[in-house]
């Protein structure tokens, strides 16, 4: 929390020191109704009366500036919260090695960037009010002392026990608070994946798509149900307790008028007081209780916001790698043990039936997936060992496109400078179809103009190893001869393709073929590869 709570120390500062003006702004009226009233009934002037109707008047100018100022503050301190814990999260989470971020469903970092985040900032507004809430409980104890001591004494031992309310209900509400975050998560991810399904579906089927999301949506819904029933509860029991320190007060104040040990300015000044000690004494107990319903969220993202990543030694260029055996287990099925050398300058064309491990050599190559079995050697060097993101470029069948422009798909947000694009485009433009290129909402490209931009994004870079799984399947086969001669024409790329054409004419435009198929060993008895 004091991470989260530094993002924006001086705005919080200033929102509580008005915060403390306007407190005693405001807790200075009682004080001057009880003055006014001994004074007036004393002096009977009426100057006496128009000094406190003034000063009444100032204060609650004073107070309400104050407040403005105050809550202004506290609106910026949520933006700079938001902005920057949002932010570093994103980016911590874009920095995260290709295996680890597939341990978890798109759909939950979306859920933690809009709701985890979030409660990270109501944790923050909640510690926020409990020293507000504090400040304003001091500062009314202690012009309420000044009014009558004994009184103070009787209010300030029955408040003590309130604040022991949260603990009865904070573990209940966390608990729940937690449920409904987790469904939030998964309800997001299964929301992406029938919205991503959308074209596939027809009359028919949209039936079972629809009812399966409902089935999701109600239980998303249930668990907020159950957190808002249990919240309502909560606030219910919590504001009903308050009513003790009314009633105790208000006895004492009986019995301390009939005895003559107070005036009629300090019995109503000590009213009034009371409605306002009550005011911030509920507000702590309620922000402690809704607080510690979101605490273990807000410390699990900003730990995970300010995580230190550390990145293995990044290599830019690669000679060699070596693939001994390497197998990856998904479920009950484990590809078949692959190995093959593949060297600087020379291009690949993987081919094989399907569920032999091609798409999975690819995904092993680029780190994308850890091999189970086996290994992947780069340069004398186990792959684990090294960051291959500046060496190493791939492509995988689904390739995303981003909803955005041509120039910010190929260029990765300006991540690429002018000339670099150019060099490619001129490459390609022959063949480069114009549409593709006047596009400002490359999602809604064909599939075969995905492809091809796909392609020249990753060629756009300066890695030296493009591994490419299926690049063409979109395209026309004159299509996919022109791109692959003008591919493999580049001298300075090394070149893994999963391919499924199975020419002749195609496979000799390449230096080598991996042919990757099942056979049983005589000698070992194992499932082999054949080159």
């Amino acid at each position: 929390m004091k991470k989260i709570l530094s993002i924006a120390k001086k705005l919080i500062f200033i929102r509580l020191l008005f915060h403390i003006v306007y407190s005693v702004a405001i807790a200075s009226l009682p004080y001057i109704i009880k003055h006014m009233i001994d004074g007036v009934s004393e002096a009977h002037s009426a100057e006496t009366a128009l000094k406190h109707v003034a000063l009444f008047a100032l204060m609650i100018a004073v107070g309400m500036a104050a407040q403005y100022i105050s809550q202004k503050h506290s609106w910026k301190a949520e933006y700079r919260i938001f902005t920057e814990l949002r932010g570093k999260y994103f980016s911590t989470v874009m920095s995260y090695p290709k295996s680890r971020f597939d341990v978890n469903q798109i759909g939950d970092y979306i859920s933690k960037i809009e709701n985890d985040v979030a409660a990270a900032a109501e944790c923050a507004e909640y510690v926020m009010e409990i020293i507000e809430y504090a400040l304003s409980l001091v500062t009314y104890a202690v012009f309420l002392f000044l009014l009558d001591y004994k009184l103070a004494l009787i209010i300030y031992a029955v408040t003590a026990l309130t604040l022991f309310l949260p603990r009865l209900t904070a573990a209940g509400l966390a608990k729940r608070k937690n449920n409904l975050l987790r469904a939030t998560g998964r309800y997001l991810s299964k929301l992406n994946d029938y919205m991503r399904g959308f074209y596939s579906t027809t009359d028919r089927t949209k039936t079972g798509v629809v009812r399966r999301h409902g089935r999701e949506l109600a239980a998303l819904e249930e668990s907020r149900l159950k957190y808002g029933v249990f919240k309502t509860f909560v606030n219910v029991f919590n504001g009903s307790v308050m009513y003790l320190i009314d009633i105790v007060s208000f006895a004492a104040i009986a019995l301390f008028l009939a005895a003559g040990t107070i005036t009629v300015g300090a019995a109503t000044a000590t009213i009034a007081y009371i409605r306002e000690f009550a005011a911030p004494l509920r507000g702590v107990v309620d922000s402690v209780s809704a607080m510690k319903s979101v605490s273990s969220a807000a410390r699990n993202v900003a730990a995970e916001a300010y995580e230190n990543i550390s990145a293995p030694p990044c290599v830019r260029r690669i000679n060699c790698i070596e693939v001994k055996n390497a197998a990856k287990t998904f479920g009950d099925f484990t590809t078949p043990p692959i190995s093959c050398t593949i060297r600087s300058g020379r291009n690949y064309l993987v081919q094989g039936v399907n569920g032999s491990g091609k798409s999975t050599l690819l995904k092993m190559l680029a780190k994308a997936v850890i091999p189970d079995m086996g290994q992947i050697v780069i340069d004398g060097v186990d792959l684990q060992e090294y960051d291959i993101s500046q060496a190493v470029a791939y492509v995988p069948q689904d390739d995303h496109i981003f909803a955005e422009s041509f120039h910010d798909n190929i260029t990765w947000f300006d991540s690429y400078d002018a000339k670099e694009q150019e060099r490619v485009e001129r490459h390609y433009r022959g063949i480069m179809s114009l549409s593709l290129k006047e596009q400002e909402d490359c999602s809604r490209l064909s599939g075969g103009e995905k492809q091809q931009l796909g392609l020249l994004r990753a060629l756009l870079g300066e890695e030296s190893v493009i591994l490419l799984d299926e690049p063409f399947s979109a395209m026309s086969p004159e299509l996919e001869l022109e791109y692959t001669k003008r591919l493999l024409a580049m001298t300075d790329k090394t070149v893994v393709m999963v391919s499924h054409n199975k020419s002749s004419e195609y496979a000799e435009l390449f230096d080598e073929v991996i042919e990757i198929g099942q056979r049983m060993s005589a000698e070992t008895d194992k499932i082999g590869i054949l080159f």
